[in-house]
């Protein structure tokens, strides 16, 4: 899994920033499997764009390079709150249909 971080132009509305970037994934048929915010720097927000295919965190962060993205594998922690462990997913699933 790859992470694509990208800061919010300053000069653009959040949900303006959003809809490109929604048009962008809808055109490409793609869908991160996680979209956070990571902070800021300086004035700008940072977000964190995590995906679980390469080929897609690669082109996401060519598209949008002008929004300062950085491209970078997911930490260990970044997966363990991606990727529930599949015990636990055992756990909240009845046993039994009523």
């Amino acid at each position: 899994m790859m992470v694509v971080e990208i800061e919010k132009p300053a000069n653009m509305a959040l949900a303006e920033w959003f809809n490109e970037l929604r048009s962008w994934f809808d055109e490409h048929n793609c869908e991160p499997t996680s979209f956070l915010p990571s902070g800021r720097v300086i004035d700008k927000v940072v977000f964190d764009a995590t995906f679980a295919q390469n080929t897609q965190a690669l082109l996401f962060a060519s598209k949008f390079a002008r929004y300062a993205s950085a491209i970078r594998r997911a930490t260990s922690s970044e997966l363990g709150e991606i990727l529930p462990d599949a015990g636990s997913l055992a756990k909240l699933k009845p046993h039994s249909a009523e």
